[in-house]
């Protein structure tokens, strides 16, 4: 099941530590969106992009404390 919108041409997500927040690294518009995991059934409410200005975007990682992005 697909959950989620908001994405363009999405070629990761990554999970913070306690995976209740999941991040899309969108090559297409070099954005990441920010989404909410639901903890019952996994689905993502996404509140939209959350970072721009990247040029190919294809990665990230969450630091341990889950406070920084990089």
């Amino acid at each position: 099941q697909t959950t989620g919108s908001g994405f363009n041409m999405p070629t990761s997500i990554i999970f913070n530590a306690d995976s209740t927040r999941a991040y899309v690294i969108n090559q297409g518009n070099n954005t990441v969106t920010l989404c909410n995991v639901d903890a019952i059934s996994g689905a993502l409410n996404c509140v939209g992009p959350t970072g721009s200005g990247f040029s190919g975007p294809k990665s990230l990682a969450i630091d341990p404390t889950g406070t920084r992005a990089y």
